[in-house]
């Protein structure tokens, strides 16, 4: 009898591999929706399947053949419930897969199954993505290409998926879909179930609703009738109190007293006007609740000893509190004439109600860090005594009562009453008893000392002043505080540069016995290096709008450097007759370009590598192998820093040398420049290609020294620049018949427009318009196609290159500043694989550049910047980019520049410290211009230069 043949034992296929099915509840959150918006989105299509976490096996009897995908996807299968998936039953393998990743995962995910995923299953597109951002990069996608798989690019910051017809990115922080095709992210789940359980809880809501809506407008109805009823009965009310308070007001007006005019005013500001707020607060037995209030603007009006008082809010600029002081006054004028008081108001007020004086009160804030009684004090005396010259309000008359108040002390031993004059520059000087004492109200003292806190009270101190006269003059007003204020920034520095050492240098009381010439004493001392009363005065009164004393004395101390290279300037002192500047828009990523970290943290070093240079000891990005040849010729500087990390305030700063002032232009190193430095050609001295970078312009110069720009891409076969040729259809010697009758016509005019600045200047621009159009060498300077070929080709046949290119032609030719703007360095996303391109043009480009220039012997005195607003971040963001930094980061500089500084070029270790240093004023001192110019550049104002004139005799010629 035959052996019977056994069957072969049935493979069981397990449903579970026994491990959990996510890392984390945030790892099975975002599987589970996103599976359920993937079913969402292919709902009504029958052929797609999808699921995820379901063991998947791939060889038929092998049980060890399987994977469980975080979420897959299978086009070309029905849609039914399944246990396990198998793909020779089915017919089909995975069209998309999504692998939600873990540190313990990641390694896995981006090998053996990526591996899997290519070679075996042929999954189309594969993806990994951390939800918690602990791998990086974070997120990644490729694509199946001839058996490979492909890195994925980010295209706005998502990933386009062929397969699903959608986008993959991140919306609100989580992985999410979007469709383009509606330019809308696809709903959560969560969404979908909400909205649908919000319409089916309307629908059935919306009848009761209307029925309640009903009942409400009818009981609305009926408490609108009773506020108007309340409101009518108000306003009756009302009328009638303000008619007794308006006889009352009335009746203290006749009896002339001034605190119920003053009374009536406060209530006018707060009753009337609305234009603050009531303090209900008990402040002492003169101040009772109501008695003032604090106003929108922030300021203070109260009643003090029956008189008005008013205080500006804290200010951090001389026109925020000169324009708050001028307010009051307008306010109450604009009073007395509403309400017809025959009422005028004393602003410096000289009261002795209870012995004692009032008026202006003077708060300012001094560091803590120096000494207050041992420096501050002995310093600030001399110059409060001598203050009052000019900025007291002035007084007429002589006061006989003083001795019924208690002062008769102050005269004695200099003839009582018969000292008193009949004019003194000051209303407050005789009333002044002592120069410091805590509790002033019946002893006024030139300083109070009482410590009390403004603002951030563990950095400053509180100095009161009470030696001050108010005054109606603005100008008065910004000289009063603005110095003072300049005197307090001067003790600062002067104790941070010198310690203790005392006086501070120029504020010594003269002895007027001691015989000394009049020079001698116009001059404040002159120990300071050559630190004079009138440069105290010009610093004084414009730095008042924004310039540190710190600023003043650095650039003073660097004076007789720069005057000497002003003097006798040569190529070994690096003396500049022409500048490039090549902005870098945007913000370029200084970590890979000029400061590598090689041995920094993964997080921060990036995906370049640092290459040696032909300067020991220096190193920079492998993407500008060029430069890294001609770095013997650039001074790299890697401790820039800057206070502004947003786009155009950082622009403004690294254009001007400071931080943006609201309503006040600053005008941008090449326009300061073109100002002080003479036209060297027919060329305008300041251009811009191919266009003007912001904040660049004549700010408060003028737009006449805003930079000429050509108009077009220098790179275009048919680039033309604008205004070199007459109008069309005017030859060359009509335009010339043209001016000569205009010259005749103004030449009989110019005896009655002598000294007419609006004439002078349409003088200049027809005489520069006209010989910019006439030059030949203007012509020629932009004439490109006169270059070689091969020149032009190692300039890049770009936009950057032929601007570099037509810079070098014009700095040639005679101009004596050019910008070149190059923009697209803000890279926030994928910024390793969209920079390479970008060094390499600019590595070319510079380099050609430099070479150029040295060889036209143009290079020791062109002074070549290549830098941006800001750096970028060490850390590298999750979209595998760099966010702006500007602590620290790197410029470039080559040509007029001393040696290489090697204390400039060393690394920062890991790109986040702060090294103070300045470098703006480098500009203007390579270009021969004295760094002390500064001071006066920077608040160039004809308000200012005539304040300046008639108050202390500063020639404004000198400030303009």
């Amino acid at each position: 009898m035959p052996e019977k043949i056994k069957a072969a034992p049935t493979v069981v296929y397990p449903e579970s591999d026994g491990k959990p099915m996510a890392e984390t509840d945030q790892h099975r959150k975002l599987m589970m929706d996103f599976i359920l918006m993937l079913e969402d989105h292919f709902e009504d299509v029958n052929d797609v399947y999808v699921s995820g976490n379901l063991l998947m096996y791939y060889e038929e009897g092998n049980i060890f053949k399987s994977v469980a995908p975080d979420v897959f996807v299978v086009f070309g299968v029905g849609k039914k419930d399944r246990r396990t998936y198998k793909t020779w039953e089915e017919g089909r393998t995975p069209d998309f897969v999504l692998e939600i990743a873990s540190p313990s995962t990641y390694n896995k995910d981006i090998t053996s199954k990526k591996e899997l995923y290519a070679s075996i299953l042929g999954v189309r597109e594969y993806y990994i993505y951390d939800p918690c951002g602990e791998v990086y990069p974070h997120f990644q996608g490729y694509r199946l290409i001839d058996g490979t798989y492909q890195a994925m690019e980010f295209v706005n910051g998502r990933l386009p998926s062929l397969v699903l017809g959608l986008e993959l990115g991140e919306h609100d922080g989580v992985l999410s879909l979007y469709d383009a095709s509606l330019s809308t992210w696809v709903p959560p789940p969560k969404a979908r179930v909400v909205a649908a359980e919000t319409r089916a809880e309307n629908a059935e809501t919306r009848a009761s609703e209307e029925e309640r809506a009903r009942r409400q407008a009818e009981a609305r109805a009926s408490e609108e009738a009773q506020a108007r009823q309340h409101a009518e009965t108000q306003l009756a009310n009302t009328l009638a109190l303000l008619e007794q308070l308006q006889k009352r007001t009335d009746t203290e007006r006749i009896r002339g007293t001034s605190e119920g005019v003053a009374a009536r005013v406060r209530d006018y500001v707060f009753d009337v006007l609305e234009l603050g707020l009531r303090d209900i607060h008990y402040r002492d037995w003169g101040e009772p609740p109501g008695n003032g209030g604090f106003l929108f603007n922030g300021g203070r009006l109260y009643i003090d000893m029956g008189h008005l008082e008013y205080a500006t809010p804290e200010c951090a600029t001389l026109f925020d509190l000169v324009a708050y002081d001028k307010a009051i006054e307008r306010i109450i004028n604009n009073i007395l004439t509403d309400t017809g008081l025959p009422t005028a108001f004393f602003k410096n007020n000289i009261d002795h109600f209870t012995g004692a004086t009032f008026g202006c009160h003077e708060n300012f804030q001094i560091s803590r860090e120096v000494p207050f009684y041992r420096v501050v004090i002995p310093t600030l005396m001399p110059f409060f005594v001598t203050r009052q010259i000019y900025a007291g309000a002035g007084r007429v008359g002589v006061y006989d009562e003083m001795i019924e108040f208690g002062t008769q002390d102050i005269l004695e031993g200099q003839q009582g009453l018969a000292e008193q004059q009949h004019y003194q520059i000051s209303q407050r000087a005789d009333h002044i008893v002592t120069e410091i004492y805590e509790w002033i109200q019946f002893s006024r003292a030139i300083i109070n000392t009482r410590d009390e806190p403004l603002s951030d009270y563990t950095k400053y101190r509180r100095l009161h002043l009470l030696v001050g006269d108010s005054n109606m003059s603005e100008y008065a007003t910004a000289l009063k505080v603005g110095t003072t204020s300049l005197l307090l920034s001067a003790i600062e520095t002067f104790y941070e540069m010198h310690g203790e050492k005392l006086p501070l240098p120029g504020f010594e009381l003269a002895d007027p016995h001691k015989e000394k010439t009049m020079a001698e004493n116009r001059c404040i001392h002159t120990d300071c290096e050559g630190f004079y009363r009138r440069d105290f005065l010009k610093a004084g009164a414009l730095g008042l709008f924004g310039l540190s004393l710190t600023d003043f004395f650095r650039l003073k101390a660097q004076a007789a450097t720069a005057e000497a290279s002003v003097s006798a300037p040569s190529a070994s002192t690096g003396a500049a007759t022409s500048v490039i500047l090549v902005w870098l828009g945007g913000g370029p990523s200084h970590l890979d370009m000029w400061d590598l970290k090689p041995d920094a943290p993964e997080e921060i070093r990036g995906l370049f590598k640092p290459i040696a240079t032909n300067v020991n000891g220096i190193q920079i990005s492998e993407h500008s192998p060029r430069l890294a040849q001609q770095t013997d010729k650039l001074c790299i500087i890697r401790s820039m820093t800057s206070p502004e990390a947003a786009h155009e305030r950082g622009t403004h700063y690294m254009m001007t040398g400071y931080q943006p002032l609201p309503g006040f232009a600053v005008p941008g190193y090449g326009a300061v420049i073109s100002k002080l430095k003479e036209q060297r050609s027919a060329l305008p001295p300041y251009i811009s290609v191919p266009a003007p970078v912001a904040y660049g312009g004549g700010g408060f110069l003028g737009a006449s020294l805003a930079p000429f720009s050509p108009g077009g891409n220098p790179a275009s076969n048919n680039f033309k620049v604008r205004d070199l040729e007459p109008p069309k259809g005017v030859s060359f010697e009509r335009v010339e018949r043209r001016r000569s009758l205009r010259q005749a016509v103004d030449a009989a005019f110019k005896k009655y427009e002598a000294g007419n600045p609006a004439a002078e200047a349409v003088d200049n621009f027809y005489t520069s318009a006209y010989n910019l159009m006439s030059s030949t060498d203007a012509r020629a300077a932009f004439d490109l196609n006169a270059e070689l070929d091969k020149t032009r080709d190692a300039y890049r046949r770009d936009t950057f290159g032929q601007s570099c290119l037509l810079a070098r032609r014009l700095v040639e030719a005679g101009v004596n500043f050019v910008t070149v703007s190059n923009g697209g360095w803000d890279n926030h996303n994928n910024i390793f694989s969209s920079l390479p391109g970008k060094l390499n043009a600019f590595d070319q480009t510079m380099t050609t550049l430099i070479t150029d220039l040295s060889d036209r012997g143009l290079l020791e005195t062109t002074l070549v910047i290549a830098m941006g607003e800001f750096g970028r971040t060490p850390i590298i963001n999750r979209n595998a980019g760099r966010d702006h930094h500007s602590r620290v980061f790197s410029i470039m500089l080559a040509g007029a520049v001393s040696k290489v500084d090697k204390s400039s070029v060393l690394p920062i270790r890991l790109g986040w410290n702060l090294l103070k240093r300045r470098y703006a004023q480098k500009i203007y001192q390579r270009h021969s211009i004295n760094p002390s110019v500064l001071i006066i550049i920077r608040t160039l104002s004809h308000l200012m230069g005539s304040v300046l004139s008639s108050h202390v005799g500063v020639d404004p010629s000198v400030v303009y």
